[in-house]
């Protein structure tokens, strides 16, 4: 099986070395406004080899119970913020969706740790486990040859 996956130059058919995916298990929810986000949300772990590119790909779904109010996410790769992100939502307790994806070099050929961490400008911001047909989070990691 081969993906095409753009390289920064172009795409490339490429065979991946390992694909790992992690869903949210239990609801969640945070009031913090920390900003950049520092709540975890959902982690993920991979062990990778020398020489790879990791890609990682999050989407979430949730709500904010106040109008107009933003949830912020990062993407944080063994304690460094790799993407920073926000969504508004039009009205209190109205559903949002966010995707992100980041292109991670240089890691060793070691356990690495993604995490999501988000916060709310205000109120309380909810994301249910992805049992929930309405609501998720997760996070796919997919180890590419470099």
């Amino acid at each position: 099986m081969a993906f095409i996956i753009p390289d920064g130059t172009g795409y490339a058919g490429v065979v991946p070395i390992q694909i790992s995916e992690t869903s949210l298990g239990t609801d969640q929810t945070t009031a913090s406004t920390a900003n950049p986000p520092t709540v975890d949300l959902l982690t993920a772990s991979i062990t990778t080899v020398a020489s790879t590119v990791l890609y990682i790909f999050v989407t979430f779904s949730g709500f904010n119970t106040t109008d107009n109010a933003n949830i912020k996410f990062a993407i944080d790769v063994d304690g460094t913020d790799h993407v920073l992100g926000a969504q508004s939502q039009p009205g209190a307790s109205a559903g949002m969706m966010v995707s992100m994806m980041k292109r991670v070099t240089g890691l060793s050929a070691a356990a690495h740790t993604v995490t999501v961490e988000w916060s709310a400008s205000s109120g309380t911001a909810t994301c249910n486990a992805s049992t929930n047909t309405l609501h998720h989070c997760r996070i796919l990691l997919i180890e590419m040859s470099g």
